[in-house]
């Protein structure tokens, strides 16, 4: 209810007010003068006083449900104008869902919500019960079977229940079915939320599990340890499958010889299943056999490893052996177990010419053959018989002159005249006795003469073509004039002068016909020799002396106008020219600056030097001009302008101090000639006024800016300097939550410490995630709270500063912030453990193996699971027995916890993991023991990293997997501010690190630019930097060098043209 209360609030004169709050009971003592001026002992003033009056309104309440409502301030009534927050508190098991009445509907579902006293207000709070869910899961029969279901009770709310349940793992129900029950489900884990129709939700997830756990059965028909396939089920799917984990790259199951692992042979097959049949080997005569393997004489194709050994002084096999298995004792060149009929006798062997002696002397398996004994005489014809036809002559019969050589001397008729010698005399039947080859004995020959004396010549021969030479004889081509022994050879594929060989004397390396001695210019390739079209490319093609005849070349460019040059008369166009934007067919393609990109018609392409060309008036051709764009194209903005500090004023235009972007006609310059850190006045300019001017911001308080002990204490009266003597406080030590703690809910830390002089001028906590904030404090502890945003591992800082500048700094490792809802993590696999990963043996290296699952149960803060890793060459085994904590965020999780070395207890350990589908996903495992204050690392794959450090050791085979709940997804990020009206600025690592420092920025609706500074606490700058934000904030990284700063208390000043920050750093 209203009431008009009689504040005698003067408006005018201290004097009428104090005397009438004086007999009210009111009186104001901080009011030290009045509207006129005057002081409480002055004699007042002549007029009369003003009065106000003041409404005071009161709150009354209706509640819906069971529940109540706080108020603060707590009052009966208030004075108008008053801003009230109104706490609805629901009873246990109810929720509160509303606001009704004289409350803002922008605002019931606001909870507090802030009301403003203009009026008595009637207020009513709807609480209703709270949803309850129960549920009830069957287990499916086996891990990979949709026979599992769940039963799910819900009570509480009010009206109808909707259901949206959710499973990301295996994409069921991705449709969401509104329906109570489910059924029909593979193992695994099921969320459901419950709306009522007030929009009262709650959430449950439920676990349905398997009976049997369902395998991954690798198909391995052949046996060796490669698979073609796999098969996800509890039981074997038949023969040749093994649970043994195997890689799937086998090309040929049913060949144990056929793997990836396989070495590669030549035989026609991809024995290594690289894709590639018999790569590495040469095979240059096509008999199957390589030259890098076993094949001893790769140009011919009869010689190799599959061949029969011949007996003929060459290794035909390839064994490394020449004619083995045969025997040459005579030494003759022929085996005994071929065709040497007597190897104990060097005359007798095929090679040998037959003798009439009564032995097979050429081993042809018959006696003296070629020789005749027609009259059994007892000598041959071929030897010396000279009449085999007559008994009576031989070389034991009596000679006498009948034309014959009755005793085969060698002499005819001895005693008679035979002037030629021939057998035959000239008085009987010799027609020419001056030739001894011309004789009645003689055998016809083919040259023109009359020879055996039968008055025919060259009778029984032919030459059909008349040159000279007869068929019966040596002509080999009696059909061809030019073909004869007297012929000389020339390559044309024929035995010309019929010696038997085709071709002597000529060489054809090529195989084109044509020969290196006569025509062929170039016999080392094939396309080169006389009967080839020339073509316009350098050479020579038809061996006629002159290159690329019948072709132009005027531009002398190497393209000819008679094949592709579409001009030749310019050097930069053919088509070995890349085509560039002008208006020209510069590669001869016949289309005209194709891949370019004109899209604003200006002339200039996009491809090339248009840097806006959705934007005529911005190309190469433009003038520059000072506008935040390069107009001109020519990779740099406003050239020909200066704005050395980016503060966006040109030097040229309006830039007083170009060198500086704190340093404008704006800039603030704090006069503290004592550099005790309290100013007297302030002044604006874009330099220094003079000496003691400073830009650090400071108290406009110091009341002698002449003497740096003199300056104002807490209650603003200048005194001498305390801090003369002063002494450091120092934290004794910080509590804060051990056990992991949901993010978004507010923790709170406390340090405990000392102080000789009680001089606590400030309490600085910094969160480790960007973030600080000021702490409460008494003259023994310090206090702070935080509610972090992001599931990490977080090193908390606690800075307490004293009056004079003195401080004390102490880190709290670790807080640990998870996100329930952040979903869980498993993976299988293998790496490669690098050398200096274990610690025992730093040499060792080689494969590993690793498994786990980790995940948080529905209302527990220790998350549950298994983990195992084995280094196998070195036997060494670690096993999880109880986890400590687990961090999803994003794409990456890390989980602590302790476990088993080879069976022994009282190991620490911690998984580092990402789930990345580009990149692949990457495994990190420490293993340490404590020792006291000292750990002892037993096994690291990134020994010597931060353990916040991501990892980097990516899989040789296996999968790493982080479950996702329904709305969230690998990619969620975690470090934005959720709030468009608030500009942030989070700078970390905090306390400093040696690689430098991150700026977060927020989003922020606009680009700008920051010039960021670091000044000492005497406000000397000790760095500069400037960035370019996007309006969409993000991180930047500064390589901030401090290694010459001393440990301390440093400011970090960000500005820009609509802001500022300021963030304390530690060193």
């Amino acid at each position: 209810m209203a009431g008009n209360f009689q504040q005698f609030v003067s408006d005018t004169d201290l004097h009428a007010q104090a005397e009438q709050l004086q007999d009210a009971g009111t009186p104001l003592p901080e009011v030290a003068t009045d509207i006129d001026g005057e002081t409480r002992d002055e004699t007042p003033s002549i007029g009369a006083d003003e009065y106000s009056l003041i409404n005071r309104y009161t709150i009354t309440y209706t509640y819906n449900g069971q529940g109540t409502v706080g108020q603060l301030p707590d009052a009966e009534s208030y004075d108008e104008g008053v801003q009230v927050e109104l706490s609805a508190i629901p009873a246990d098991g109810w929720v509160f869902i509303g606001w009704g009445g004289d409350v803002d509907p922008t605002l019931i579902e606001q909870n507090p919500v802030l009301i403003t006293m203009d009026m008595d207000k009637e207020i009513t709070a709807t609480f209703v019960e709270e949803l309850i869910l129960s549920a009830i899961a069957t287990p499916a029969t086996c891990s990979n079977l949709e026979n599992g279901s769940i039963d799910l009770t819900v009570s509480g709310g009010s009206g109808v229940y909707t259901y949206d349940w959710d499973n990301d793992l295996i994409g069921l129900y991705d449709e969401t079915p509104d329906t109570e029950d489910l059924s029909n489900l593979l193992p695994d884990i099921y969320t459901v939320i419950v709306e009522d129709e007030n929009g009262l939700s709650k959430s449950l997830s439920i676990e349905v599990t398997a009976e049997q756990q369902a395998v991954a059965w690798y198909l391995d028909s052949d046996g060796d340890n490669y698979a073609i396939s796999t098969v996800t089920t509890c039981d074997s799917p038949g023969e040749g499958y093994t649970t043994n984990v195997l890689p799937l790259t086998d090309c040929d199951d049913s060949n144990a010889t056929v793997n990836p692992g396989a070495t590669e042979v030549i035989d026609g097959v991809d024995n290594n299943c690289d894709g590639t049949i018999d790569e590495g080997f040469t095979d240059a005569d096509g008999d199957g056999y390589a030259a890098e393997v076993d094949d001893c004489n790769d140009t011919d194709v009869a010689i190799n490893p599959g061949a029969t050994e011949i007996f003929d002084g060459v290794d035909n096999n390839c064994d490394g052996t020449i004619d083995e298995g045969f025997t040459d004792a005579d030494g003759d060149g022929y085996a005994a177990e071929l065709d040497d009929c007597n190897d104990a006798d060097v005359a007798i062997n095929p090679g040998a010419t037959e003798i009439f002696d009564g032995v097979d002397n050429n081993c042809d398996g018959t006696i003296d053959e070629g020789f005749t004994d027609l009259d059994n005489d007892g000598y041959a014809a071929e030897v010396d018989d000279c009449d085999d036809t007559d008994v009576a002559i031989n070389p034991g019969a009596t000679e006498i002159f009948d034309g014959v050589d009755n005793n085969c001397d060698g002499t005819m008729d001895e005693g008679f005249t035979d002037a030629d010698g021939d057998g035959y005399a000239a008085e009987v039947d010799d027609c020419n006795d001056a030739d001894v080859a011309i004789n009645p004995g003689t055998t016809e020959i083919f040259d023109g003469v009359d020879n055996d004396c039968d008055g025919l010549i060259d009778e029984g021969f032919t030459d059909l073509d008349n040159d000279g030479y007869a068929a019966e004889v040596d002509d080999c081509n009696d059909a061809d004039v030019a073909i004869n022994p007297g012929t000389t050879e020339i390559l044309d594929g024929v035995d010309n002068n019929c010696d038997g060989t085709i071709d002597e004397g000529f060489t054809d390396l090529d195989n084109d016909g044509y020969a290196a001695e006569v025509d062929d210019c170039n016999d080392a390739d094939v396309a080169i020799n006389p009967g080839t079209t020339e073509i316009f490319d350098g050479v020579d093609n038809n061996c006629d002396g002159t290159i690329d005849e019948g072709f132009t070349d005027a531009d002398g460019d190497g393209y000819a106008a008679e094949v592709d040059d579409c001009n030749d008369a310019d050097v930069a166009i053919n088509p070995g020219t890349t085509e560039i934007f002008d208006g020209v067919d510069n590669n001869c393609d016949g289309t005209i600056d194709e891949g370019f990109t004109d899209a604003d018609g200006d002339g200039y392409a996009a491809e090339v030097d248009d840097c806006n060309d959705a934007d005529v008036a911005i190309n190469p051709g433009t003038t520059e001009i000072f506008d935040g764009v390069d107009n001109n194209c020519d990779g740099t903005i406003d050239e020909g302008f200066t704005d050395a500090d980016g503060d966006g004023y040109a030097a040229e235009v309006d830039d007083c101090d170009d060198s500086d972007a704190f340093f404008n006609p704006e800039t603030i310059w704090y006069l503290d000639t004592d550099n005790d850190q309290y100013a007297v006045s302030t002044t604006t300019g874009c330099e220094s006024p003079g000496l003691g001017y400073t830009i650090t911001v400071l108290p406009i308080t110091d009341c002698d800016d002449t003497d740096a002990n003199i300056y104002p204490d807490e209650n603003g009266i200048c005194s001498e300097n305390p801090c003369l003597n002063n002494s450091s406080p120092e934290i004794i030590s910080i509590t804060a939550p051990s056990d992991p703690f949901e993010i978004g809910i507010e923790i709170n830390v406390e340090a405990t410490y000392t102080d000789a002089e009680e001089n606590i001028k400030s309490v600085t906590w910094l969160w480790g995630d960007g973030y600080d904030s000021d702490g409460t404090f008494t003259t023994s502890e310090v206090f702070g709270s935080h509610r972090y945003i992001a599931p990490g591992v977080y090193t908390v800082t606690c800075i307490i500063e004293d009056e004079c500048g003195a401080y004390t700094i102490s880190d709290y490792q670790y807080l640990v912030a998870y996100d329930p809802s952040g979903g869980f993590v498993t993976g299988a696999g293998w790496i490669y453990s690098p050398e200096g990963s274990y610690s025992p043996n730093p040499l060792a290296s080689g494969d590993a193996k690793f498994g786990f699952v980790s995940k948080y149960k529905k209302g527990r803060n220790i998350p549950e699971g298994r983990t195992q890793f084995e280094f196998l060459s070195e036997d060494f085994s670690f096993v999880s027995s109880e986890y400590e904590w687990l961090i999803v965020a994003g794409e990456k999780a890390m989980f602590k916890g302790v476990g088993n070395i080879n069976g022994v207890p009282g190991y620490k350990f911690m998984i580092s993991v990402i789930d990345n589908d580009e990149s692949g996903d990457k495994f990190r495992i420490k293993i340490w023991e404590e020792l006291g204050s000292e750990e002892w690392v037993i096994y690291d794959n990134h020994m010597g990293a931060s353990e916040d450090s991501d990892p980097e050791s990516g899989l040789i085979r296996g999968s790493i997997k982080i479950h996702n709940p329904k709305g969230k997804s690998k990619t969620d990020s975690y470090s934005s501010i959720s709030s468009a009206d608030l500009y942030t600025l989070a700078v970390y690592p905090n306390p400093l690190e040696a690689e430098g420092v991150y700026l977060q920025f927020s989003e922020r609706g606009t680009d700008e630019t920051f010039v960021v500074r670091v000044y000492d606490l005497y406000g000397r700058q000790l760095a500069e930097t400037n960035f370019s934000v996007s309006q969409y904030g993000g991180e930047y990284f500064w390589p901030l060098d401090h290694s010459g700063w001393e440990q301390g208390i440093y400011l970090l000043r960000a500005k820009s043209n609509t802001q500022e920050f300021q963030i304390k750093l530690v060193k």
